[in-house]
């Protein structure tokens, strides 16, 4: 009896934790590009992610959500949008 309404704030959690995670890649994917724009860099080197992917997977104080594909994903949009080439080794 209930389930819904008793799960509610639960959700409304869940989603909070979503949203403050996506304004963080949002935020630091513009100050990278900002960084890149303001030293008229014309590419942008992403070396050596994978390994550290992994070593944040085992970081138990790390966010659940954090999406560090989303965060490439970000970095490339904007970076696309700023004229800078994105190499990833």
């Amino acid at each position: 009896h209930g389930r819904k309404r008793k799960l509610a704030a639960l959700e409304r959690f869940e989603e909070k934790e979503k949203n403050y995670v996506d304004t963080k890649l949002h935020t630091y994917s513009r100050r990278l590009v900002d960084l890149c724009i303001r030293h008229h860099a014309g590419s942008l080197i992403l070396a050596e992610q994978s390994e550290k992917e992994e070593a944040a997977k085992e970081d138990v104080f790390l966010l659940r959500n954090w999406s560090y594909y989303g965060l490439k994903q970000k970095i490339a949009y904007k970076a696309h949008k700023a004229g800078i080439f994105i190499v990833e080794e």
